[in-house]
């Protein structure tokens, strides 16, 4: 089986290596790589030349966001199971062989998702969003690059609402999952995911989003309301004392698991 990985990418010289290396350096024998490029204007495209014998697809060109740019990437896909990496994220080495060993032992699902290292300049922790996917309708549980959907998924559930600039990858997998989407967890370590995205920086609007998005899940506005507001607390508590330095104090169930995934994540950077 094929598996198509697509990463989208707007001035990203800075971290797109990374991307790349994670995806080149997979053991799994037949993937397809695609890149969206929204017109980078910082040398990302030169770096992406140095790539151009690894990379399927390149589609270099201005789009209408993120959704725009995720969805081009999955109309020129052609792989039976479609990830998507994002320029700042990326795949730990044996991601795709171990999610493939999964499709080909239990094949009747329409998602898979797995494990991710959250990280940042301050720590690191895994998160883990386990098999229960009960809260799904309210917020987003699976972690995107961790998240492998069928093509044929694709084709019945629809793309990427253009209508949403920040959550749109829960608007997308809430919808599946309410619409009856088999969905797989994968108790493995896929992706590493940098912290601080669109979504951190435009955070206002991505809860925003969310709260419409649960709303129209069928959870009530109050529930939905409150669930973002503690979010929100949460963020600025540790935005707070991550300024102080001890922001992985916080998690309590993060400090050697930190140390561990730090370690292994600079280990993989400069592989």
């Amino acid at each position: 089986m094929k598996v198509s990985l697509i990463t989208i990418t707007y001035n990203s010289k800075k971290t797109i290596d990374a991307t790349i290396l994670s995806i080149i350096k997979q053991s799994y024998p037949d993937i397809e790589y695609i890149i969206v490029d929204g017109g980078s204007t910082d040398g990302t495209l030169m770096i992406l030349d140095n790539y151009r014998s690894h990379i399927t697809t390149l589609i270099s060109e201005p789009d209408n966001g993120i959704s725009d740019a995720f969805n081009k990437g999955i109309k020129a896909a052609t792989g039976d199971i479609i990830g998507i990496v994002n320029s700042d994220d990326f795949l730990n080495r044996e991601a795709i062989s171990t999610l493939m060993e999964i499709v080909e032992k239990e094949g009747d699902f329409d998602v898979y998702y797995g494990n991710s290292i959250m990280f940042s300049e301050t720590g690191a922790y895994t998160y883990k969003p386990g098999a229960d996917l009960s809260n799904l309708p309210l917020y987003m549980i699976l972690s995107h690059p961790a998240t492998f959907i069928k093509r044929d998924a694709y084709k019945k559930y629809g793309g990427y609402s253009l209508e949403h600039k920040c959550a749109m990858d829960f608007e997308l997998i809430s919808k599946m999952y309410m619409k009856g989407a088999k969905f797989k967890y994968i108790d493995a370590t896929l992706s590493c995911f940098r912290l601080g995205g669109v979504s951190k920086k435009k955070s206002l609007l991505t809860e925003k989003e969310s709260c419409e998005i649960a709303v129209r899940n069928g959870v009530s506005r109050i529930k939905s309301k409150t669930w973002y507001l503690k979010v929100r607390l949460k963020s600025y508590l540790l935005d707070f004392f991550g300024k102080c330095g001890v922001e992985m104090l916080l998690r309590s169930f993060v400090k050697k698991q930190s140390q561990k995934n730090t370690i292994e994540i600079r280990w993989f950077l400069k592989e």
